[in-house]
C-alpha cells in the first residue's frame, strides 16, 4: 500500500507535487505518533479538565474572545489548514493503518500546532442514546462517542452534520502534544 497513492490508480502519485507527498509523510508520522500515545497512555490521562469556563455548545470562552486576524493572515491560514486536513485524509486513507477518530484528531491538532497553526481543540462528544445503531452497552443503552478538530469554531475534516449529531462532552479536554510541551 502506498503513501503516496490518492486515487485507484497507479499514476495519482505522478500527480502529486513534491509538497504534497512531504505533507502526507509529516501526517503519517503524526498518526503514528498520535497512536502511540493513545496506546500507552493509562486510562483517563488523555484528557483533563477544560481550562476555563465553557459555553453550553462546548466551546471556551477564550475561543470566544480570540483577537480578530488580517483577511490576509486569514487567508493564508485557511490555506495552511486545508494543505494539512489534506494530509492527514491522504494518509488515513491510504497508510499504514487506519486511524480512529481519535487518533486523527490528535494527529491533524499537533499538525496544525507544529506548522504554525496554533488554537486547534479537539473535542470529544457522545450521541445520545438510541440516536444510532451502536451496540448496546452493558447498561442496556446505546453509546457512541466521537472526536473532532475545531479551530476559530469551524469543524475541521469531517462533516458538520456528523458532529452536530454529538453532544460535545462539557468540562474536559483532549491533550495533545503542544498542550504537554511537545512530548
Amino acid at each position: 500500500m502506498s503513501l503516496f497513492r490518492v486515487g485507484g490508480t497507479g499514476n495519482a502519485a505522478r500527480r502529486l507535487r513534491w509538497h504534497d507527498l512531504r505533507d502526507v509523510a509529516h501526517a503519517q508520522l503524526a498518526l503514528l505518533r498520535a497512536l502511540a500515545r493513545v496506546r500507552t497512555r493509562p486510562v483517563g490521562r488523555l484528557v483533563s479538565r477544560a481550562a476555563g469556563p465553557l459555553m453550553p455548545d462546548g466551546a471556551s470562552v477564550a475561543d470566544i474572545t480570540r483577537r480578530p486576524r488580517p483577511p490576509a493572515e486569514l487567508d493564508a491560514r485557511r490555506a495552511s489548514v486545508q494543505r494539512l486536513e489534506l494530509a492527514i485524509a491522504r494518509a488515513a486513507r491510504r497508510g499504514l493503518f487506519r486511524p480512529t477518530c481519535l487518533v486523527r484528531s490528535l494527529a491533524l491538532a499537533d499538525l496544525l500546532t507544529s506548522h504554525g497553526v496554533p488554537g486547534a481543540e479537539i473535542r470529544v462528544g457522545v450521541r445520545h442514546p438510541g440516536a444510532s445503531a451502536a451496540p448496546m452497552s452493558a447498561a442496556g443503552t446505546r453509546l457512541e462517542a466521537h472526536a473532532w478538530v475545531e479551530l476559530d469554531g469551524l469543524v475541521l475534516d469531517e462533516d458538520t452534520r456528523r458532529t452536530h449529531s454529538f453532544t460535545p462532552l462539557g468540562g474536559v479536554r483532549v491533550v495533545h502534544s503542544s498542550a504537554e510541551g511537545g512530548h
